[in-house]
């Protein structure tokens, strides 16, 4: 029961963020230009933690590099003083200039897809981008629980 309710929760905090940066997602600059469709391409390494595994998370992301909407991502993460362990590699959806969504899974550790869908590591999330390139980056799993990680957004290059 707890872990749906964690679910639960989560989801609705997710909503929640959602909505709230949505509301702030302005479709005209100061100068009254179209700002709407100006979304940035970003890459941007994080570093996180996951709590019910103990484990330490490192990530590489990119977002808004196809079709200004799709982006990529692969987390590494690794128990600390256990022997946990996955490499997690997905998928980046920018909803607005300030979010996305991100959802991925493990494809070749113990406990990847190469070993049987069913048990292996796969994770959906929402990221945040709240301050001058601050990323914060909140998922969750079936099989762990609720992942935290923050970073940092590089641009790519600016549109013109």
């Amino acid at each position: 029961m707890t872990v749906k309710k964690n679910f639960l929760g989560t989801i609705m905090l997710l909503l929640f963020v959602v909505a709230a940066s949505a509301s702030n997602d302005l479709p005209f600059g100061p100068d009254g230009t179209d700002q709407s469709e100006k979304l940035v391409p970003w890459l941007a390494p994080a570093v996180g933690f996951t709590p019910s595994v103990d484990a330490f998370r490192i990530s590489a992301m990119s977002g808004n590099l196809v079709l200004n909407r799709l982006g990529a991502y692969v987390t590494i993460e690794s128990g600390m003083g256990s022997d946990y362990f996955t490499n997690i590699w997905g998928g980046t959806l920018a909803v607005t200039r300030h979010s996305y969504v991100y959802g991925g899974l493990d494809l070749f550790t113990s406990r990847g897809v190469i070993n049987g869908f069913k048990g292996s590591r796969k994770e959906i999330g929402l990221g945040l981008m709240p301050w001058k390139g601050l990323v914060l980056n909140i998922g969750w799993s079936g099989s762990v629980g609720t992942s935290f990680s923050a970073g940092y957004t590089i641009p790519v290059f600016r549109n013109q």
